[in-house]
C-alpha cells in the first residue's frame, strides 16, 4: 500500500497533534500550521490510534484513527 496522508485543518495559530496507540504510548507527533496541514501516516503499523492536538498546552480535539 502507498501513501497514507491525514489532511488537518486548523482553523487559527499554531498547534501539535500526538497520535497515541492503544497503549497510551505517543507513537508520532507532528506540528500543525494555521489552515491545511497534511501529515504523512506511512509509518503508523496496522491498529487502533488515538489522537490529541494541543495548542499552549490546551486540548483542541481528540479523535481515533483504524489503520489496516
Amino acid at each position: 500500500m502507498c501513501c497514507i496522508f491525514i489532511k488537518i485543518y486548523l482553523k487559527e495559530g499554531d498547534a501539535d497533534i500526538t497520535f497515541y496507540n492503544t497503549l497510551g504510548v505517543a507513537v508520532k507527533q507532528s506540528a500543525l500550521i494555521e489552515g491545511e496541514n497534511i501529515i504523512n501516516a506511512e509509518d503508523l503499523k496496522a491498529g487502533v490510534y488515538i489522537w490529541k492536538t494541543l495548542s499552549d498546552e490546551n486540548i483542541i480535539n481528540t479523535g481515533k484513527i483504524v489503520k489496516k
